[in-house]
């Protein structure tokens, strides 16, 4: 009878210790932050959407947009200021660096990454535009001029 008890317990101690590694597979390794940390550039995109914007303000559906000639969506923002989740998803699609960087980001960060993004084929417009929706986004307090040098 105590061999049994024994199988029990110890059974009963192997289902704990692997409910217990399902839940932190599930709450923390595979979350779409913790992908993101480990280079996935989609699950970054997730995690931003995720995202509680606590320093700044988060996107809002108002309204699709349109596009300028070299391609750059406009509005930015939304009439209270909040920005245009449409623009935001088209911005996203051209995978600017500065989505990518949290409330923390230094204007010195900031101005490499917007120039990593150039030499990548971005164009000035869209990797503007692109800062200032993650500006407001983000809640950062520097700014990052129109004519930024590389």
């Amino acid at each position: 009878m105590s061999l049994n008890r024994t199988a029990i317990f110890v059974l009963a101690v192997l289902l704990g210790f692997a409910l217990a590694a399902g839940v932190w597979y599930v709450a923390v390794y595979d979350t779409a932050a913790a992908k993101c940390q480990r280079g996935d550039l989609g699950a970054c995109v997730v995690a931003a959407a995720q995202h509680s914007h606590s320093a700044g303000l988060g996107r809002e559906s108002c309204g699709g947009v349109q596009y300028a000639q070299d391609g750059n969506p406009y509005p930015l923002f939304c009439p209270d200021g909040h920005p245009s989740l449409a623009a935001d998803g088209v911005l996203r699609t051209t995978n600017p660096g500065v989505f990518r960087l949290g409330p923390h980001a230094s204007a010195d960060g900031v101005q490499r990454v917007m120039c990593m993004d150039l030499s990548q084929g971005s164009t000035v417009p869209i990797t503007y535009s692109a800062y200032e929706v993650a500006r407001v986004e983000q809640g950062w307090t520097f700014t990052v001029s129109e004519t930024f040098a590389c």
